[in-house]
């Protein structure tokens, strides 16, 4: 089950974000809650500037991850925010979450280097035609 815009979700999230993970203008938040109701992975979306928006993931398990909360996590800023792209940053030497992005839909667009606690960061994208035509819409 996805619940949308509850202010513990985004709290949530930063909890488990390395030290300097806040968000610059949050817009809306995700919380993706299991059969027992505990909050398993959440999405906040941020730094909302014309047609983009930024998304940043926390789980405590892979096992979120169905096709319906997937889709519902990408659709959103498409359909409620009317976004025509979602970009990811990540730390670049973070292969895990760079291959989850990449299982999701994103594709890397560049590098932004020294900006990271920890050196570069890996730009990713996702633009709602690409979205339309994945296997996560519908």
């Amino acid at each position: 089950m996805l619940v949308i815009g509850d202010a513990s979700v985004q709290e949530w999230v930063i909890s488990r974000l390395k030290p300097g993970g806040e968000f610059f203008h949050p817009v809306a938040t995700i919380g993706v809650i299991d059969d027992e109701d505990n909050l398993v992975a959440a999405v906040v979306y941020s730094q909302h500037f014309n047609q983009d928006v930024h998304l940043t993931i926390a789980s405590v398990s892979p096992n979120w991850a169905s096709r319906q909360a997937i889709n519902g996590i990408l659709s959103f800023p498409f359909n409620s925010l009317k976004c025509k792209r979602i970009t990811a940053l990540t730390e670049r030497n973070n292969n895990h979450v760079r291959d989850f992005l990449i299982r999701l839909g994103f594709m890397h667009e560049g590098t932004l280097h020294d900006a990271g606690n920890s050196g570069d960061m890996a730009i990713y994208g996702m633009t709602k035609r690409y979205f339309l035509r994945s296997k996560w819409n519908g």
